[in-house]
């Protein structure tokens, strides 16, 4: 199976769970998922919390195409916006790209981040209230039997990034764990800049020890 064709099932899933927003008609999509080439050299996975909420010319853009078509617009959205051609407004994407290359031991584009990496979220859907809200668990354990497990079984990386702490919680949890088997590291959110001792701090004392883990995990 490609990624595309996964993830158009993602798009088009019928669940309605709880704490979170399904309103195909509205737009409002179950998605958040990206990689580079055909995802045969992921080694990590990003794993976030669920998409934010969905801008205006996003929502459009699934309203004006077939739901057949959303897995390609959301890819090429996305695409766009890791490549600087659109953007949302936030410091989100670089600031992703920047500290996963320097966990990778890459250049610092999405480009050669997504030659070894692929992105997705625990829950494919927005949440229906705050998104610091806590996602229900019955939510959570639907959302990764229905795709995460899947994604994992597709791309095989050998190490998960999780964005937060509430993803780091459920990736160690140890049912989750036994499941997945692989080392679970824990990167700041990327919107997250305030951090102790500052971005500087961040980047000489965390990233270093995040990116042994990760080469632990290639061994």
């Amino acid at each position: 199976m490609r990624p595309i064709d996964l993830y158009q099932q993602v798009v088009l899933c019928p669940l309605r769970c709880a704490g979170i927003t399904n309103d195909p008609d509205a737009g409002r999509i179950p998605r958040s998922f990206y990689w580079g080439g055909d995802g045969s050299g992921v080694k990590l996975l990003l794993v976030s919390k669920n998409p934010g909420t969905a801008p205006p010319h996003e929502l459009e853009a699934y309203r004006g195409h077939p739901r057949t078509a959303w897995a390609e617009v959301h890819y090429g959205l996305t695409q766009d916006v890791f490549r600087g051609a659109k953007s949302v407004g936030t410091g989100y994407h670089v600031n992703l790209v920047r500290r996963v290359a320097a966990i990778l031991g890459c250049e610092a584009t999405a480009e050669a981040v997504f030659s070894q990496t692929a992105m997705t979220a625990l829950v494919k859907c927005e949440s229906s209230g705050a998104k610091t809200d806590k996602i229900p668990d019955d939510t959570l354990n639907a959302c990764s039997m229905r795709f995460l497990y899947r994604e994992l079984d597709l791309f095989k990386p050998v190490f998960l990034l999780a964005l937060g702490s509430e993803v780091y919680r459920f990736l160690t949890r140890p049912d989750v764990a036994l499941r997945h088997g692989l080392p679970v590291g824990e990167l700041y959110h990327p919107s997250w800049t305030n951090m102790k001792g500052g971005e500087a701090a961040y980047f000489r004392d965390v990233l270093p020890r995040l990116r042994a883990q990760y080469l632990a995990a290639l061994k």
